[in-house]
């Protein structure tokens, strides 16, 4: 992935280009309101630089062992922990680390220090690297960070910004001069370590998902071709840089594209909205935000007068294409937001062992419910409940190292050999079973999946069968009539086991998020000695209508069992509709968006 940034970071013509607006660098140095809301911007030259500076003090000093003319670089690739804000701070840190030839290990203001312990041991990082003022001082106090096998590993904070790029405007002049590459040796290698993104660890401790090079190379090749990316480009980027939605789709795509990225620390529905309507700085091209964000811009929106919505409206004009993704988008938000804005939102299907698997296209229909088609490169499967598949793939685009993926310890190496054969002369989707749509598990294959889980090997191999496909644990739907792929959701929490029928939880949740009533919902099974499973619904009442009969005059109504069902009369089957119902203020979701049903499940004990 280096090697592509410092092909558009080295360009002329990108040089003094802005990359990144960095609305977090003066507020939190002490600037005034409007100089924080209008940020500072840096060239793609300043964060070479700057990026310089950190691979050389990492290499020299930083990390345990380095010292001045020690190239630590050379050695086998560390770890790099990093908690640094959403700033060019974090731009800088990340590719830094690349450029010493480190993989990055991102960490969170979110995390507790319990996580951060866990994660820097887990990932074996050989330091803990950090900027001014975005370690809490606990940690910065105590000068390590001591993980569960009781090992101190060094918090290291790196110099101010404008310090990183004045002396590393010395070390790329130095390295010009003596005919040595910018890039060091062991990032020559594709298939060395880039990133270690830890998953939610919603059915146990957060496992390390290692992403090499290649497999960045990959994701963000696909992207940029996908989604027509450009050097004019403009994107703001609210999401979490902890997870691959914002690292990798927004930051790294920007990037790449010699476009430029508005670091902003965190979304909030009025200041985004507020950010759209500025016309005195850039308008976003791009788009890319999860369902909750975009269901908190609508009702952003609703509360404006018809001259901010006027203007909100035209601000969409001006971009090119919205992405949603992390979760399923339901209808109604799909619907409303297009009225809104104009856009209907592109869906796509990705997680982080394997990046952007499926996707809409840029143009032609976009269908609610279903997450397009493989991206290039990328091949799928679905094995149903029978064990019948089928296959899809675009098999122009297909290649693989096969010898990369042989040494998987569960892949059989005979079956994979009759694999590559068959790739050979597969040229559109079968349905292998003979039916209208085929259901199952979607299992991925491609250089887009993951290295290993880092230090769980059996973790590692559990995930993967036989031919070297990832087992992503989703439920999905290919119909060949649309040639496309309709996510059901979890299996081991998204689908319903209910007197014998197996059930959506997404499905149902999107009937009940087209009722006027319900604002938001979680679909869940709850165990029950008869039937298995039944349907619990827990519901968040739309705003203004906290009586729950939809009419908004607060007459008193409460949302019940019967009253929902009643609604549902003509949407669900009897078998499909709750038979359990819990009416809260508030779900509880993640960064991301997503909702733990694991937990959730459990306010029905209450």
């Amino acid at each position: 992935m280096w090697r592509r940034l410092l092909t558009t970071f080295g360009s002329h013509r990108l040089s003094n280009t802005v990359a990144v607006v960095d609305t977090a660098s003066t507020a939190a140095h002490g600037a005034g309101a409007g100089a924080a809301a209008r940020g500072k911007a840096y060239s793609y030259r300043d964060i070479l630089a700057a990026s310089a500076a950190v691979s050389h003090n990492l290499k020299t000093s930083w990390l345990p062992g380095g010292s001045e003319g020690q190239d630590l670089g050379q050695k086998t690739a560390p770890a790099v922990a990093t908690l640094v804000r959403p700033s060019v701070g974090y731009v800088v840190t990340m590719l830094g680390t690349w450029m010493a030839g480190g993989t990055c290990v991102p960490l969170s203001s979110a995390h507790t220090s319990k996580d951060i312990s866990y994660i820097v041991g887990n990932s074996d990082s050989s330091v803990l690297l950090t900027q001014p003022g975005d370690a809490p001082e606990s940690l910065l106090s105590s000068s390590s960070v001591v993980t569960e096998n009781d090992t101190a590993v060094p918090v290291v904070t790196s110099p101010p910004i404008q310090e990183l790029i004045r002396t590393g405007d010395e070390h790329l002049l130095h390295m010009l001069a003596s005919s040595k590459r910018v890039d060091g040796s062991p990032t020559d290698a594709g298939d060395s370590g880039a990133l270690i993104i830890y998953t939610s660890g919603t059915t146990g401790r957060p496992k390390g998902v290692l992403l090499t090079h290649d497999n960045l190379e990959h994701h963000v090749g696909n992207l940029l071709s996908a989604w027509r990316w450009k050097p004019s480009d403009y994107i703001l980027n609210f999401l979490p840089l902890h997870h691959v939605h914002g690292v990798v789709n927004v930051l790294l795509c920007a990037l790449a594209a010699g476009a430029t990225c508005e670091m902003i620390p965190r979304f909030d529905a009025g200041a985004v909205y507020n950010r759209l309507l500025d016309t005195t700085r850039p308008a976003p091209s791009k788009f890319m935000a999860v369902p909750t964000i975009y269901n908190r811009l609508i009702r952003e929106y609703d509360t404006r007068t018809a001259e901010e919505q006027a203007a909100f409206r035209r601000a969409c004009d001006r971009v090119d294409l919205m992405v949603s993704g992390s979760a399923a988008l339901p209808d109604p938000v799909m619907h409303r937001w297009q009225e809104i804005s104009g856009h209907t939102l592109l869906e796509r299907y990705g997680m982080t062992e394997i990046g952007m698997a499926l996707g809409n296209p840029y143009d032609g229909p976009r269908i609610p419910g279903f997450v397009g088609r493989p991206f290039n490169n990328v091949r799928v499967k679905i094995v149903g409940d029978d064990g019948a598949c089928t296959y899809d793939c675009r098999a122009a685009d297909f290649s693989l190292d096969w010898t990369k993926l042989a040494t998987r310890p569960s892949v059989d190496r005979t079956r994979l050999e009759s694999l590559g054969e068959e790739l050979k002369t597969l040229r559109r989707p079968q349905v292998t079973d003979g039916s209208d749509t085929v259901e199952g598990e979607l299992r991925v294959l491609g250089p887009n999946v993951f290295a290993e889980y880092i230090n769980n090997e059996e973790a590692t191999r559990k995930e993967f069968d036989d031919e070297g496909y990832f087992k992503t644990g989703d439920r999905v739907r290919y119909d060949p009539s649309v040639d496309s792929y309709a996510v059901l959701g979890r299996m081991s929490a998204d689908i319903l086991k209910v007197g014998g029928y197996k059930l959506s939880a997404l499905e149902i949740e999107r009937e009940l998020l087209a009722l006027s009533f319900v604002q938001e919902c979680a679909v869940v099974g709850v165990p029950d000695e008869d039937m298995g499973q039944i349907v619990g619904a827990i519901i968040v009442p739309s705003t203004g209508d906290g009586d729950g009969d939809g009419d908004g005059d607060g007459d008193g109504d409460e949302i019940t069992l019967e009253r929902l069902n009643a609604a549902l009369e003509n949407r669900l089957t009897v078998y499909k509709r709750p038979r359990l119902l819990k009416v809260v203020s508030e779900i509880p979701r993640n960064a991301m968006g997503k909702v733990n049903k694991k937990t959730l499940v459990h306010v029905f004990e209450e």
